[in-house]
């Protein structure tokens, strides 16, 4: 009987350490610095829309893989003045919105690792007299930057809770299959040892 405790439990110390290094292999951080930080409040204008991410972000030749939109109190999407502009840990891009309220930003990108990641946040705009949303979209993008901007679709936060309940549910399973297996071959040694 001794025997078989000694095995169940070096057993039990390997499929721990595999399940704990694949777990920590695949963790990704969610620090994310924004601006505007989340729950301030900024005068209306030209605003600056930037992330700053603790890992580095996958960089393609044409910059797709990347997607910030942007709605306003009222759920219309805010149109970007510039194409998002991506750096090596950084997402960028301008918006014009003089409207009163609770803007919220939502983004998808795709780490260097290729995961995807997403989430999003919100911050508040206080109306300020005299300025008028342009009718141009390119007013503020820095020199040489593309300019065209196509009206971004808004980005459901309900899918990105479906996948990350997808992937919860996956991690429980990858670690409940083996230990019911262990549980099973327990149960037949503990069965033949009195046989």
């Amino acid at each position: 009987m001794n025997r078989l405790l000694k095995f169940i439990a070096a057993l039990a110390l390997t499929v721990v350490t595999i399940f704990g290094t694949q777990l920590v292999a695949n963790a990704h951080t969610d620090e994310l610095v924004t601006y505007p930080e989340a729950d301030s409040i900024v005068d209306g204008g030209y605003i600056p829309i930037e992330m700053t991410f603790a890992e580095p972000l996958m960089i393609m030749e044409d910059g797709s893989g990347h997607e910030i939109a942007v709605t306003d109190p009222n759920g219309d999407v805010v149109k970007l003045q510039c194409a998002i502009r991506t750096g090596v840990d950084s997402m960028t891009t301008t918006i014009a919105s003089n409207v009163e309220g609770q803007h919220t930003v939502a983004w998808r990108s795709v780490s260097e690792d290729g995961h995807p990641v997403s989430g999003s946040f919100a911050f508040q705009v206080r109306a300020v007299p005299d300025f008028e949303v342009p009718a141009n979209t390119n007013l503020m993008c820095p020199e040489g930057e593309p300019t065209d901007v196509d009206d971004p679709s808004v980005i459901s936060q309900a899918d990105d809770a479906e996948v990350d309940g997808l992937a919860g549910f996956l991690t429980v399973l990858a670690i409940a299959l083996p230990l019911v297996a262990i549980l099973g071959i327990i149960v037949v040694l503990i069965r033949r040892k009195k046989a």
